[in-house]
Parts: structure tokens; C-alpha cells; sequence
């Protein structure tokens, strides 16, 4: 049972209005729980505001891709699993050591797979966001360990 000051007649605007309300107080636990934004420990001005900047800008989210989702008929679905679906694609590092002491670094993202790729695919969101980023740490050369060029080896 609900009750509301709204015109009881029209209970699909009252229901509606129920889930709206419900909608944003799911999304603020998700906030307070997943997103740790409370309690606020900031002793500043600029250190609350910016909590609470980061707060509405998480809302902001939360609320557009839900929506995102509704407008392209998905199942209505809570942000907590949204959130379960996605930890299924993880971005993989390997690392290898160079015979001169560097170092070589690759990262890329797993395949998006299932329900991820659905989510993706409706959001219009790259399902491969990093691509595959190489990189190549070369060694130092100090005076205490020269190159072995310069170490008189012949």
C-alpha cells in the first residue's frame, strides 16, 4: 500500500512516481555502499565540495546508463549487477625482462563476452576501450654499472 497526496486516480503516474523515487534511493545506496562515498572525512570547503561533486557526477552514471538501457528496452536491471556483469572482462598486463636489463610491458583488455558485450553493444561503448598498449622501459646506465661495452671486454 502507498500512500501519497497525488491524485489517487490515476494509479499508473502514482506507481511510476514510486519508482522513480525508488530508483534514486537505490542509487544512492549504491553510492554509499559500492561507491564508498560516505561518510564524508573531508575537514575543507573544497574538500566536501569536491566529495560531492564526485558523488553527483557518479549519480549522473549510474542514472544515464540505466536509463540508456531502458530506452533500448533492456531488462531493468539494478547497478550493483551492471557493475557484477562487468568484472568479467579484466585488463591483462605481461611483463618481460630484456637481456640488456629493460623491460617490456604489454596490457590489453579480455574479450567482452555475453551480457557485457549486449551492454556494450547498446551503449554504443568500444567492448575494447584500451586496445593493446606496448611499452619499453630501457635500463639505466650509471657510472657503478657500465655498459658492457665499456667494461673492457673484448
Amino acid at each position: 500500500m502507498l500512500l501519497t497526496s497525488l491524485d489517487e486516480n490515476d494509479e499508473v503516474s502514482v506507481w511510476k512516481f514510486y519508482n522513480v523515487i525508488r530508483t534514486v534511493e537505490e542509487t544512492f545506496h549504491t553510492l554509499k555502499s559500492d561507491l564508498d562515498m560516505r561518510p564524508v572525512y573531508h575537514k575543507s570547503d573544497g574538500g566536501i565540495k569536491a566529495h560531492l561533486n564526485l558523488a553527483v557526477l557518479a549519480y549522473w552514471i549510474v542514472s544515464v546508463t540505466k536509463y540508456r538501457l531502458k530506452l533500448k528496452e533492456y531488462p531493468n536491471i539494478r547497478w550493483d549487477e551492471i557493475m557484477r556483469i562487468a568484472q568479467t572482462q579484466v585488463v591483462v598486463t605481461a611483463e618481460a625482462k630484456t637481456e640488456d636489463g629493460g623491460r617490456i610491458t604489454v596490457r590489453q583488455s579480455t574479450e567482452a563476452e555475453g551480457q557485457l558485450a549486449a551492454i556494450y553493444s547498446l551503449l554504443d561503448i568500444n567492448p575494447n576501450p584500451i586496445g593493446k598498449i606496448k611499452s619499453q622501459v630501457h635500463p639505466k646506465s650509471s657510472p657503478k654499472n657500465p655498459p658492457p661495452e665499456s667494461q673492457g671486454v673484448t
